[in-house]
C-alpha cells in the first residue's frame, strides 16, 4: 500500500482548501473492485494524505463545487510514496487495456458534462435569486429580480425600471402588508426592591395584546449628609421677622399711609414688636397694640402682608 501526500496547489502555487480529492478503481485486482472509490479532502493548508491500494484509479478534483478531471494513476504492490502529480506524471497509458482506456474517456466526458451542467445550473440560480433593497428609492435603477419596500409590502421587478414605483409594471407585489394589530396592553404588577449593586430585572408574563410586567429595580448607594440648613437670624439677609412701620417724616400721618405685600422700604423704618389684646376688650382682638421694643433694623425690607404706619403690624423679609 503506497502513500499518496502533498500540498493542492494552484497555477499560481497557492494551497487549495476543502479539495475533494476522489479515486475511482477502473479495474479489478485481488484487492479492489472496478467502480468502487474513495475520497480525502485537502485540510486549511492545503494539504492531502491517502493510502492507496494497488489498482488503476481514475482521479478527479472537486475545486469549485464542480467536478474536474485530474488523469489516471496505477498503484503497484511496490510502488514509493509520492505526491498525487509524480503519480498522475507517472502513469504510462500502454500498462493500461483499452477497455480501461475507453472507461477513461467515458469519464473524462462524464466529468465534462457535469461541469457544463454545474455551471448552467449555477447561472439559472443566479437569475432567480432575489436581491432586498430596502425602501424604494426613485433614484436607483432596479434590475430584475431587485425586492423594494413601499407602503408597508414588499415588490419585486421583473425589468430594468427607474422612477417608476410600485404597485405599477414592471413591479410584482411579493409581499403584502399585513393588517396592524391590536395594541399591546402592558400592567405592572410588582415592583420589588433588590440588594444594592444588584442588576435590575424585567419580567414580562402572558401574550399580547394583554401582558403583565414585574420590575426588580436594585437599591441606590447611601446617600451622602446633607448640610445643615441655615436659618438666618433676625435682622439679616433672608430672615423674616413681625414688625411695625413707624412715622416717616411729615409726608405721613398715622392711620392713613400703608404698605401692601410686595412694597419695600428701609430697615429703619421698621421696629419688632409684638401683639398683644386691647386693655379694654371692647375690640375682641380685632384692634391691636403695639409693644414696641427697641431698635430697628438694616438694609431693605420687603412687606410680606399689608400694615398702616403706627397702627398695625406684619411680617417683612429682608431682601438686601
Amino acid at each position: 500500500m503506497a502513500t499518496i501526500s502533498g500540498i493542492f496547489n494552484d497555477p499560481f502555487g497557492k494551497p487549495l482548501a476543502r479539495v475533494v480529492i476522489e479515486l475511482t478503481a477502473r479495474k479489478t485486482t485481488s484487492v479492489t473492485f472496478t467502480g468502487t472509490n474513495a475520497a480525502a479532502v485537502t485540510a486549511e493548508d492545503g494539504s492531502y494524505s491517502m493510502s492507496v491500494l494497488p489498482g488503476v484509479y481514475a482521479v478527479t478534483a472537486n475545486i469549485q463545487s464542480a467536478p474536474d478531471y485530474m488523469g489516471i494513476i496505477q498503484v503497484y504492490a511496490d510502488s514509493p510514496d509520492a505526491s498525487l502529480n509524480q503519480y498522475l506524471a507517472a502513469f504510462n497509458p500502454d500498462d493500461v487495456t483499452p477497455l480501461v482506456l475507453a472507461e477513461m474517456q467515458a469519464i473524462l466526458l462524464a466529468t465534462l458534462a457535469a461541469a457544463k451542467a454545474a455551471e448552467e445550473s449555477a447561472e439559472k440560480a443566479a437569475s432567480y435569486a432575489l436581491k432586498f433593497l430596502g425602501p424604494y428609492d426613485a433614484a436607483i435603477a432596479y434590475e430584475i429580480n431587485d425586492v423594494v419596500l413601499c407602503d408597508g409590502s414588499q415588490y419585486k421587478a421583473l425589468d430594468i425600471t427607474q422612477g417608476t414605483p410600485p404597485p405599477g409594471a414592471p413591479w410584482e407585489l411579493y409581499v403584502e402588508r399585513g393588517e396592524p394589530g391590536p395594541a399591546n396592553i402592558l400592567t405592572v404588577d410588582t415592583v420589588t426592591t433588590l440588594e444594592a449593586g444588584s442588576l435590575a430585572t424585567v419580567e414580562i408574563i402572558g401574550n399580547t395584546p394583554s401582558q403583565i410586567v414585574n420590575f426588580g429595580i436594585p437599591k441606590g448607594d447611601p446617600g451622602k449628609d446633607a448640610p445643615p440648613q441655615l436659618i438666618p437670624k433676625p435682622g439679616e439677609l433672608g430672615s423674616t421677622v413681625l414688625a411695625s412701620l413707624s412715622v416717616s417724616g411729615s409726608a405721613w400721618e398715622i392711620g392713613t399711609g400703608y404698605r401692601h405685600i410686595g412694597q419695600t422700604v428701609s430697615g429703619s423704618l421698621i421696629s419688632p414688636c409684638c401683639l398683644s389684646r386691647d386693655a379694654t376688650k371692647a375690640t375682641n382682638w380685632t384692634q391691636i397694640t403695639l409693644d414696641v421694643s427697641e431698635g430697628n433694623f438694616n438694609g431693605t425690607w420687603a412687606c410680606a402682608g399689608y400694615v398702616v404706619y403706627g397702627l398695625s403690624a406684619t411680617l417683612w423679609t429682608r431682601i438686601v
